[in-house]
């Protein structure tokens, strides 16, 4: 991707290229009378299974076991009749499909993702990761961090709500993890380096606020699984020579909002 995004990401044009095949393929089966599913459930099936595809290689548990609890809700009749397995409740369905999300985030935790950055300027970013600072805060609400002149900052927080103060004269990347809490990040007493700050966001049924200087240039390549992301308006547009905040990441039955100070 060019110009303000400055960063190159991962081409996933197969993955999709190959999801619309299958469907086409779909299509001509249901117009042969090969198949008497409607054409509805198929479409959305298969907007499930890309979720799993997609969720496997990142760990992402809530999205592989609620796909699978959505599947088996569409499918329920086809499998009672081919497996003889009695129909289960949806409720019944969807708190298994959490509990066991939950209980895998809890054993398997997602190991420190390494992230790439390529410009399009003269400027070059290896390879890094965000493993140099923990910072874990397991007390009360409203935990201040002060690291001056730190470029790397991690915050995980679990069950549990947290507000940050981020202090930084050169800061470069920043990694959030909310699991099931609410977490509050302000970036308002930090300088981005001359490259920008990269900050990456992981929010599993929780909730996470930035707070971002209105005057920053912000590049927002978040997504979302179930979840949302909210991006507030600003009064006035960053000049072009603004810093620069790279966001990545993803909500998954949760929410992520960028709000402007």
């Amino acid at each position: 991707m060019k110009g303000d995004t400055g960063i190159v990401m991962r081409n996933r044009n197969w993955f999709w290229g190959l999801m619309f095949i299958a469907l086409a393929a779909v299509l001509v089966l249901k117009g042969l009378g090969y198949t008497d599913i409607p054409l509805f459930n198929i479409i959305v099936s298969l907007i499930f299974l890309s979720i799993i595809l997609k969720s496997i290689p990142r760990l992402e548990w809530f999205g592989i076991f609620f796909s699978l609890a959505f599947l088996y809700l569409i499918f329920a009749k086809q499998v009672q009749a081919g497996f003889g397995v009695p129909i289960i409740q949806w409720y019944y369905v969807l708190g298994s499909a959490m509990l066991i999300s939950i209980g895998f985030s809890t054993l398997f935790k997602r190991r420190k993702r390494k992230f790439k950055f390529v410009y399009t300027g003269n400027y070059d970013k290896d390879e890094d990761d965000y493993d140099d600072v923990i910072i874990e805060n397991t007390g009360e609400t409203h935990y201040d961090t002060n690291f001056s002149d730190e470029k790397r900052i991690s915050i995980s927080v679990s069950m549990h709500d947290d507000i940050r103060y981020l202090y930084s004269k050169n800061l470069e990347q920043v990694n959030l993890e909310c699991t099931m809490g609410n977490l509050k990040v302000y970036f308002d007493q930090t300088v981005p380096s001359p490259s920008g700050v990269h900050v990456h966001v992981e929010c599993k049924m929780g909730n996470v606020i930035l707070y971002i200087p209105s005057e920053w240039r912000v590049v927002d390549q978040l997504s979302s699984s179930f979840g949302s992301v909210q991006n507030h308006q600003r009064k006035n547009s960053p000049s072009a020579d603004a810093p620069k905040i790279y966001l990545e990441g993803r909500a998954s039955f949760g929410e992520i909002s960028i709000k402007y100070i």
